[in-house]
Parts: structure tokens; C-alpha cells; sequence
């Protein structure tokens, strides 16, 4: 899988444009536009800003080789692992045990 298809893939997941990830990587939509049409091939520096936002460091395999987008519970985890390193996990669990309890009534 190419480049820019990797970033239409992401994009389509997260449920956000090509203009809003612009804005969240830094990087020039003209740029992932040329990524798209596969004018143009990333740099690391590229690389580094898109898996260096929080939102996206979960898809570093996945923009680095892998043609598999991380699957649901691995996406979990990482956020989950986010929120822990923020200082959170606690709040975090609690709210998880509060959504499996009301899911069970």
C-alpha cells in the first residue's frame, strides 16, 4: 500500500479530512496532496511529525512497512496507555468499570 493511500486510511478511521489532519501533523496540504496522488514520497521528518501527535502514534507500524491498521483493542491500549501517562488511569478505570456496569443492566 502506498504512502498517501496509508494517509487516506488513517484519515477515514479517525473520521477527519485531509485539511484537519494537515492542521493536527503540521504538515502542508499540498503535501498530502502530493502524498495522495503519490507525486511525492515522505521523508522521516514527515514521518516524525505525523507519528509524534498523540491521536496518530498508534499507526507507526502501520506507516512504516505494515499494510495492517492496528486493530481495535490495539487501538484501545494505546489510548489507554495515553491516559495512564497522562496521569489519568485511575479516573479512567473507574469510568470503564461505571460503562461495563451500565451496559450490563
Amino acid at each position: 500500500m502506498l504512502f498517501g493511500e496509508k494517509i487516506s486510511e488513517i484519515c477515514q478511521r479517525e473520521g477527519i479530512n485531509l485539511k484537519e489532519f494537515s492542521k493536527l501533523t503540521g504538515i502542508g496540504y499540498s503535501t498530502l496532496q502530493a502524498f495522495k496522488a503519490n507525486k511525492k514520497t515522505p521523508r522521516m521528518q514527515t514521518l516524525e511529525k505525523i507519528t509524534s501527535n498523540p491521536r496518530f502514534t498508534q499507526y507507526t507500524n502501520f506507516l512504516m512497512g505494515s499494510d495492517e491498521l492496528p486493530d481495535e483493542e490495539a487501538e484501545f491500549l494505546s489510548l489507554f496507555k495515553q491516559v495512564c501517562d497522562a496521569g489519568q488511569g485511575e479516573e479512567a478505570l473507574k469510568y470503564l468499570k461505571y460503562l461495563a456496569e451500565r451496559e450490563g443492566k
